[in-house]
């Protein structure tokens, strides 16, 4: 691997994800724990992130469901193992915050 941990690569997603003509889901396998000091932990980016793109709206309508992050298996520096699976919605226009 490249010693990055699933969290550098979510960051570079993220900010995209939402902009696509179908709803994203994938499955990131690698670092989940353990990086923290180089890279966010998917878990900080669960309860930072994931709470800021529903308040752009993204997922608060009844045609999708929010968006989810979620550790499916942990796994840590530097075997790595760990599994994320990761949703997010379309959106066609943000909310201000």
């Amino acid at each position: 691997g490249n010693g990055r941990s699933v969290g550098w690569f979510l960051e570079g997603i993220f900010p995209l994800a939402a902009f696509g003509k179908e709803p994203l889901q994938l499955t990131l396998n690698g670092v989940t724990d353990g990086t923290s000091d180089i890279d966010p932990s998917v878990d900080y980016l669960s309860s930072s992130f994931i709470p800021l793109l529903i308040k752009f709206g993204i997922g608060v309508d009844d045609d999708h469901p929010p968006p989810v992050l979620k550790v499916t298996k942990r796994g840590a520096a530097p075997m790595g193992g760990g599994s994320v699976d990761f949703y997010c919605p379309i959106v066609k226009e943000l909310n201000p915050i």
